[in-house]
């Protein structure tokens, strides 16, 4: 192994890779890299679940979108119990409908795409 790859096991081991996906992405052996942890102090429960390690690896942009999603659901959740509760009233309703529209319209698309599939 050479000090590249060293260097590389001990970067992904303190982002939390486990030994196995650190196997995978550099191509070394997964004994031999548990073997360099354990003498190196680097070892114990430090793994990422695939689906944090995805997470993490999502470009920006995507985040951004997801976290836009999340927002407009939760607005138009809240707007929607507010309508049934009778707290607001039916031009209160679509002039907050207008707005989240507007202010969600640029994922409101992709959304479209993505659930119509």
């Amino acid at each position: 192994m050479n000090d590249k790859e060293k260097n590389d096991i001990v970067k992904l081991r303190n982002e939390g890779y486990g030994y196995k996906k650190i196997s995978n992405i550099l191509g070394i052996s997964p004994n031999t890299i548990k073997s360099f942890c354990r003498n190196n102090n680097l070892s114990g429960v430090m793994g990422k679940t695939d689906k944090e390690i995805a997470k993490d690896d999502l470009p920006v942009q995507v985040k951004e979108i997801k976290q836009s999603e999340l927002d407009y659901r939760l607005s138009k959740i809240m707007l929607d119990y507010l309508e049934q509760k009778g707290l607001l009233t039916e031009i209160e309703g679509k002039a907050i409908t207008s707005r989240l529209v507007k202010r969600y319209g640029s994922i409101l698309g992709i959304l479209d795409e993505q659930y119509e599939k």
